[in-house]
């Protein structure tokens, strides 16, 4: 992705200017990126300043990655902590972590997030605004050449489903599928997962399953960064609004770290490299949300 790359070059450069003219030299704390298939628990060796964070891969965990490194990396140097990024296959893995208390703050799925409120103590922490609003859609897609028009043209075909816990990625289908009195098993012909809205997109337009519902913002934000990964296919059926993928924080978190976490990422956009990181990511800035965004 041509934008990722700028966007590291001129990180880095406006970061190194930035230091240039501070009378502060202080040792600026990394993000931990090395953790992305095992974590390690806490030793009498891990530093106590760290912060443990994991993100939903919504996406593939390549690009997460990619995408995510700098947010990470500018959260941490305006907090003077170390953070350390730890990803996981599935949303409920990474739900499971909340529930253990091992992570201190997420990005994870409005699906996810839904199902954490009703297993476990878990708050909001803040939320991505992207063009003006907290709320995104599903989007049903299938390839341009393909004779399927409608839900209904897709019975008996294959699909694919982003994660179980997934809401764009498959509770919107299968609540359409569930009101036609149907079931998963017996609407399809042949059903995946591919744990990553880029991977279903990528499944489509292969050709390995005829259509696939997916997360809106990953699609518009393949189309203007890679417009020849979605330029075969079509959007059958957009959904309704839900409430935006939010970023989550434990609740035993202290009060005065929470607001701090809260703080970096609400002020992000009156922030020249801020404001750049957004714009590469797509997101306006970040607000603090409500509960109101996830009624079901």
């Amino acid at each position: 992705m041509t934008g990722i790359i700028q966007m590291k070059t001129l990180f880095y450069t406006l970061f190194i200017l930035l230091l240039l003219n501070s009378c502060v030299l202080e040792e600026i704390p990394k993000v931990d990126l090395s953790e992305r298939t095992k974590i390690e628990l806490p030793s009498v060796d891990d530093d106590p300043q760290q912060l443990k964070v994991a993100i939903s891969a919504m996406i593939s965990p390549h690009k997460t990655y990619e995408l995510y490194e700098f947010l990470l990396e500018y959260v941490s140097i305006n907090l003077n902590k170390p953070i350390k990024l730890i990803q996981r296959k599935t949303y409920a893995e990474i739900n499971n972590l909340l529930k253990q208390g091992v992570l201190d703050f997420a990005f994870i799925c409005t699906g996810a997030y839904l199902r954490a409120k009703e297993e476990f103590p878990i708050e909001l922490l803040v939320v991505p605004i992207v063009n003006g609003e907290p709320y995104y859609q599903a989007y049903v897609i299938v390839k341009k050449d393909s004779e399927i028009y409608s839900i209904d043209d897709l019975e008996g075909r294959s699909f694919a489903f982003t994660d179980p816990l997934s809401n764009t990625g498959h509770d919107y289908i299968i609540n359409l599928v569930k009101k036609m009195n149907r079931s998963e098993d017996d609407y399809f012909g042949r059903t995946v997962y591919t744990y990553g809205h880029d991977n279903s997109i990528q499944s489509v337009s292969s050709g390995f399953v005829d259509g696939a519902t997916v997360d809106g913002l990953v699609f518009e934000f393949l189309r203007n960064e890679s417009p020849e990964t979605v330029k075969n296919l079509r959007i059958i059926k957009k959904s309704e609004k839900f409430g935006i993928p939010p970023f989550v924080v434990r609740p035993t978190l202290t009060d005065s770290l929470k607001k701090e976490i809260r703080s970096v990422f609400l002020n992000m956009h009156k922030n020249s490299i801020g404001k750049q990181l957004l714009r590469t990511l797509m997101i306006d800035r970040f607000e603090e949300g409500s509960e109101s965004y996830y009624k079901k």
